[in-house]
């Protein structure tokens, strides 16, 4: 059989050029993978006959030779290149009976002989194997776009109109190309094939017509694996919010004297981050969700993706006693509107495929083709061509490894596009499978107790926070729809915050209503602290609210009244009154602050001053008013919680005479009110539907 093995960056004018005379041996190991289950390097072997070392005489026109000053005759290279010196990378074809079986790319040749060269280049899988991807938030990007990102420019690819055209969401992490490349493989469901040039090219895997391969091209033998097949699997879905309530943590710090960074870079290995900040003289020169490169010295912060999941199953009807479980956790390109896909996709491959090796005589039959042929129990079979390794001679013999029973499934995504229903009405069904998220109206959130007046010897406690508004319950439902039919609806009402009387204590908001679609409640779902995405337009619905913030204390002789931190602000206890001294009437001194709150200041302690009853005598100034905060915020997204209002503060301690034994002033520090709780906002109805 006719081989031959071009090298270099130009198929039509190559570098070398090995035909079947200078081809010692040649064997080839290509594989394709049909569920994403792996992304196998193909790698091409052959030993071939180079001259390249072999040094020849020089001579000049119209002589035998040249001899140099001391009698040797002048010898030089010839002029065909060094295989041991080719770049890494450098592009390899290999045709066998002229038809091209691939392209790889250079990675080493090793001299065995004066004359004779061991070959090993990869394919384009094996060069994205050694490099790294930054990874990334994806939020609908086409396919093309990320698989080019990918794949970085280091070798070119094509794709099908139909892979094309599927959306891509989730994250990747900082990995290899290839790690990331079979991530995004495995979720979509699209196969890496080879078009006509060698290249890379995406495509959905087909059931169609099958190429028959003839006994006369099969040998004797093989084997049949009946693999156990799967009853069930078990889906993981990923979501990742960027929730601003999330805490922020240091992601690098090299304040501690282990030397300034130059161009440093820092990676984000667990989970995607943004919001990111830096102290000190540090700058960020480049950034992504999974990474940074910083110089100077200082501090990176951001704030963690939150990470939420939700498991999905499938399952087929098994024989009692024979369950097997196939799970995927962490393929993070899965998604509400991709699971089912993937599930259909799994429990297909692990519950009916079974694989036959058998050896065959390749004639243009590549990885990835449908071929029909007898098996080696002399059945008829049609099965997927899973990888071939080839070991060339006069015919192109290869031991393959053929899948059979297995029908190419959930390709793509499921949905789409989403529909948000709200209020109440009549909803017409288009029809198909849909994915439902009912959630209910949020409460809100309680409010803020009164902070404490002073007394005669004490400042006023802060006032108590209001807890944080309940978001309505969500349930989740996937319903075949029926065409054309009504579906009546009732989104849930949402509750109002609490508001605070005339006690210390905090006054409850009150709570949503569930919201329906047909038959189904919310009722019925269950609430979640990270609340539920919009996959296609990021917003996220049923979060709880945040608590509020209590009052801070008055200031005392003894202590210090503590700040208030909110709204990335800090707040302060009002200033002390000012002390007095008259050398008739005597020392008293000024009243302290009155406590800080959420978004206010406590107020300034009283002046002392000159006061005269049955005489006239110096006395303390009255304790300073408590901050009366902000208002608890009201929920922004349907279905959330409000805001806990927040606590008074605490109104100051009195100051006193200098020698008197009344501890006191002519007047009192009140606290201040605590504020009203935020308002939930009412519930709604996510509708993923196909297109």
């Amino acid at each position: 059989m006719a081989e031959r093995i071009l090298i270099g960056e130009d198929i039509n004018n190559p570098l070398h050029t090995f035909d079947n005379a200078s081809i010692r041996s040649c064997a080839c190991v290509l594989s394709s993978s049909l569920v994403g289950d792996q992304l196998a390097v193909d790698q091409f072997m052959p030993v071939v006959y180079s001259a390249g070392y072999v040094r020849v005489k020089f001579v000049p026109k119209g002589s035998d030779s040249l001899v140099t000053a001391d009698g040797k005759t002048y010898m030089v290279y010839s002029n065909i290149g060094f295989l041991d010196k080719l770049p890494y990378g450098t592009p390899v074809w290999y045709y066998s009976g002229g038809i091209l079986m691939g392209k790889f790319y250079f990675v080493r040749a090793l001299r065995t002989s004066k004359v004779h060269f061991d070959l090993l280049a990869v394919s384009a899988i094996g060069l994205l194997d050694s490099q790294k991807h930054h990874g990334g938030v994806y939020s609908g990007q086409p396919f093309p776009e990320v698989a080019g990102e990918i794949i970085g420019g280091t070798v070119p690819f094509t794709c099908a109109e139909d892979a094309a055209a599927v959306k891509i969401y989730g994250w990747l992490p900082f990995a290899s190309r290839r790690e990331n490349l079979h991530q995004l493989l495995f979720a979509t469901g699209i196969q890496l094939g080879k078009d006509s040039s060698g290249e890379l090219y995406f495509h959905f895997p087909e059931a169609g017509a099958a190429k028959t391969v003839p006994d006369s091209r099969i040998f004797y033998g093989g084997q049949i694996d009946y693999m156990t097949p799967a009853t069930k699997v078990e889906i993981t879905e990923h979501a990742y919010l960027p929730l601003e309530s999330a805490q922020r943590v240091t992601l690098y710090d090299n304040t501690d004297g282990s030397g300034e960074a130059n161009s440093t870079v820092v990676t984000f290995e667990s989970a995607p981050v943004f919001s990111l900040g830096v102290s000190g003289n540090l700058v960020i020169e480049e950034s992504g969700v999974n990474y940074a490169v910083v110089s100077g010295t200082g501090a990176l912060t951001g704030i963690p993706y939150t990470h939420a999941t939700k498991i999905i199953e499938k399952s087929v009807e098994a024989a009692e006693g024979q369950e097997k479980v196939v799970s995927v956790i962490d393929a993070t390109l899965v998604h509400v509107a991709n699971s089912e896909n993937v599930a259909q996709r799994v429990l297909s491959y692990y519950s009916a495929a079974r694989t036959i090796a058998t050896d065959i005589i390749l004639e243009g039959e590549k990885p990835g083709d449908q071929i029909a042929f007898t098996n080696p129990f002399d059945e008829a079979e049609t099965a997927f061509l899973a990888s071939v390794d080839i070991n060339a001679s006069s015919f192109l013999r290869a031991s393959c490894e053929l899948v059979a029973g297995y029908v190419p499934a959930g390709q793509g995504n499921n949905y789409s596009r989403a529909i948000v229903l709200t209020g109440s009405g009549s909803w017409v069904s288009p029809g198909g499978k849909a994915r439902i998220a009912i959630i209910g109206g949020g409460s809100g959130g309680d409010s803020g107790g009164n902070g404490g007046n002073q007394d005669a010897y004490n400042p006023g406690e802060g006032g108590v926070a209001g807890a944080a508004g309940a978001p309505g319950k969500v349930l989740v439902k996937t319903i075949d729809l029926i065409p054309d039919a009504v579906y009546e609806y009732s989104c849930g009402v949402a509750g109002v915050g609490g508001v605070p009387d005339d006690t210390v204590e905090s006054v409850p908001g009150t709570a949503g209503t569930e919201t329906t679609f047909g038959d189904f409640s919310s009722a019925d779902g269950a609430l979640s602290v990270n609340g539920y995405v919009n996959l296609f337009t990021g917003e996220i619905y049923g979060l709880p609210g945040a608590d509020g913030i209590p009052g801070s204390v008055g200031a005392s002789s003894s202590d210090e009244s503590p700040t208030v931190f909110y709204d990335d602000q800090f707040f302060y206890p009002g200033d002390r009154g000012e002390d007095l001294y008259d050398e008739d009437y005597g020392r008293a001194y000024g009243g302290y602050g009155g406590g800080a709150a959420a978004g206010a200041n406590g107020g300034k302690g009283g002046n002392a001053r000159l006061y005269t009853w049955d005489e006239t005598e110096a006395v303390g100034g009255r304790g300073g008013d408590g901050a009366t905060p902000v208002a608890g915020r009201d929920a922004k997204t349907y279905g959330s919680g409000g805001e806990g209002g927040h606590g008074g503060g605490g109104a100051g301690q009195k100051g006193g005479p200098y020698d008197g034994w009344l501890y006191g002033s002519v007047g009192a520090g009140v606290g201040g009110k605590g504020s009203k709780g935020g308002d939930g906002q009412p519930g709604c109805i996510v509708i993923y539907l196909e297109e």
